[in-house]
C-alpha cells in the first residue's frame, strides 16, 4: 500500500475441494479488481492451501492458473486413494480367507476350536488393518503422495516465490495452536527455534497435507530428515480448521503475517440435520463440523462486531479493516448495501471507509441517531459509488447459488457446473464485499 506500509491479506477457508474450487472465484474477482498483485499474504486452511500454493507456483499467468487449477479438480484425491487402500484390505482379506480355507480343512480340529481360532483371527486381521491404514500405509500418506504429483509436481517449499507469503496452517494437536508452514519460517508460536526445521526441503505437498488432515485421518509428523537437532520431537499436525478453518487468525497476530486489510474468502455451508445421527463414524463427523462452525461464528463476531465497535469509536484506524466473502450470506435478496449502512449505525464501519463512499461525519452523525432522510441519502450514494445496479444485475441466479452450496465438503471429484456454480458465487460476493467494505483498494474509487 505504498508509503502507508499497510498490508493485504487474503484468508481462504478450509472445506476440501469446495472450498478450492469458491476460491477461484475470489482470485479472479480480486485479479479483476487489481488487488490480487498487491496481496501480501495468503492465510489458509485445508481446501484453501490448495490452492493457495497451486496459485503462488503459478501466478505469473492468471488465465493459465485458473485453467489448469480447474482441470486438476476434477480429479479426486479419494477416488484415487480409495482404489489403493482396498487393494491393501482386500490383501489382508485374502490372507484371512486362505487361513479359515486351511482351518476348516484341518480334521484335527474339534469344532469348538475351529470356532475359537476364527474368532480370534477375525480380530487379529481386523487390527493388522487398522495397522496398516494408520501406521504402516496411512491415509495422509496416499493423500500426500496425489497432492505431490498431481498439484504441486513434487516441489518443495524452497520453490515458492518471495511475494506473496503463504502461510499454510495446520493445527498442533499437542500444543492446542496453530502450526504455520510458510517460504520465510515454520512455527506453532515461540515453541521451535529459527533453522529448527528444514523449511526449504520441506515437501509443499506435506505443509498441504498437514493442513487438511481432517480428524478422521491420521495426523500428520514432519520426518525428522526435515528437522536439523537429532533426536528431538516432531509435532503432531491435524487440520487447521480445528483451531480456525476461515484462516483469518494469522493475520489478526503481529508479526510477518499481520495484514491491515483482511479479505477472507469463507467456502463454509455447514448444515446440520438428523441423517447418520445413529451412526457413530456419520455422528463423529457431524461434531467436528460442528465445533469448526462454532469457531467461525464466535472468530467472525470478534472481527467485525467486538473489537472494531470499540476502536471506530476512538477514530482508530489501525484496527486491520475486514471484507468478508461468504458462501453461505447468498442469495443477494438480502440487500448487502442495507446491511452496510446498518452497520454505519452501529458503529462497526471505519470513518475512511465512509468517507471513500461520500459519507462524511456529519451524515454518519445522522445515521447513527436512525434519520431516515440521511439514510436513504448513504444508501443512494453507496450505491452509486459501487455501481451496484450493476452488480445486482450479475447476481448468480437461484438454480447457481443452489448447487454451489449443494456440494459437500471433500475430496471427492467436481463436475463442471460445481466449479462453476462455485467459481461464479464467490467471484461475485468478493466484489460486492471489497467494494463495499475496503473502496480505498480499488483502483478510481
Amino acid at each position: 500500500m505504498g508509503e502507508e506500509g499497510k498490508k493485504i491479506g487474503l484468508a481462504l477457508s478450509g472445506g476440501g475441494y469446495r472450498a478450492a474450487a469458491y476460491h477461484i472465484g475470489t482470485l479472479r474477482a480480486l485479479h479483476s479488481l487489481e488487488i490480487l498483485d498487491k496481496v501480501d499474504v495468503m492465510s489458509s486452511i485445508s481446501g484453501g492451501s490448495i490452492i493457495a500454493a497451486y496459485y503462488a507456483l503459478h501466478k505469473d499467468e492468471f488465465g493459465e492458473f485458473e485453467k489448469s487449477f480447474r482441470c486438476k479438480l476434477r480429479v479426486g484425491v479419494i477416488g484415487s486413494v480409495f482404489v489403493i487402500l482396498l487393494a491393501e484390505i482386500v490383501l489382508v482379506l485374502w490372507g484371512h480367507v486362505k487361513l479359515i480355507k486351511w482351518m476348516l480343512d484341518d480334521n484335527s480340529l474339534c469344532e469348538c476350536g475351529k470356532i475359537i481360532i476364527l474368532i480370534v483371527a477375525s480380530i487379529l486381521i481386523l487390527l493388522l488393518i487398522v495397522f496398516l491404514l494408520h501406521k504402516i500405509l496411512p491415509t495422509s500418506g496416499w493423500i500426500e503422495k496425489f497432492y505431490a504429483l498431481w498439484f504441486f509436481r513434487c516441489k518443495r517449499m524452497g520453490t515458492l516465490p518471495k511475494s506473496p507469503i503463504v502461510a499454510m496452517n495446520a493445527t498442533d494437536v499437542e500444543q492446542n495452536r496453530l502450526f504455520t508452514f510458510s517460504q520465510i519460517k515454520m512455527d506453532a508460536g515461540k515453541r521451535y527455534a529459527e533453522g529448527y526445521f528444514k523449511k526449504d526441503e520441506i515437501p509443499i505437498s506435506l505443509a498441504v497435507m498437514a493442513s487438511s488432515a481432517y480428524p478422521l485421518l491420521v495426523p500428520v509428523k514432519i520426518p525428522r530428515r526435515y528437522i536439523n537437532e537429532p533426536n528431538t520431537i516432531s509435532p503432531i499436525l491435524s487440520d487447521g480448521g480445528i483451531y480456525d478453518n476461515q484462516g483469518a487468525h494469522k493475520l489478526t497476530e503481529n508479526g510477518d503475517y499481520h495484514a491491515d486489510y483482511i479479505i477472507v474468502s469463507d467456502a463454509g455451508n455447514t448444515v446440520m440435520d438428523r441423517k447418520g445421527t445413529w451412526n457413530v463414524v456419520s455422528l463423529l463427523r457431524k461434531v467436528s463440523n460442528m465445533m469448526m462452525n462454532r469457531i467461525e461464528k464466535m472468530q467472525r463476531r470478534e472481527y467485525l462486531f467486538l473489537q472494531k465497535k470499540y476502536v471506530v469509536k476512538k477514530d482508530d484506524d489501525t484496527y486491520p479493516h475486514y471484507a468478508y466473502a461468504v458462501l453461505e450470506w447468498l442469495p443477494a435478496e438480502k440487500d448487502y448495501v442495507n446491511r452496510f449502512i446498518m452497520n454505519v449505525s452501529k458503529e462497526l464501519v471505519p470513518q475512511a471507509v465512509c468517507e471513500c463512499h461520500g459519507l462524511d461525519k456529519a451524515i454518519v452523525a445522522q445515521i447513527i441517531d436512525n434519520d431516515a432522510a440521511a439514510w436513504q441519502i448513504a444508501k443512494d450514494r453507496v450505491e452509486e459509488h459501487i455501481g451496484w445496479e450493476e452488480l445486482y444485475a450479475s447476481q448468480p441466479d437461484e438454480e447457481t447459488i443452489q448447487r454451489a452450496k449443494g456440494v459437500s465438503t471433500g475430496l471427492s471429484s467436481l463436475s463442471k457446473k460445481k466449479i462453476n456454480a462455485l467459481v461464479d458465487c464467490a467471484e461475485w460476493m468478493t466484489k460486492v464485499q471489497v467494494r463495499l467494505y475496503m473502496p480505498e483498494l480499488v483502483p478510481n474509487e
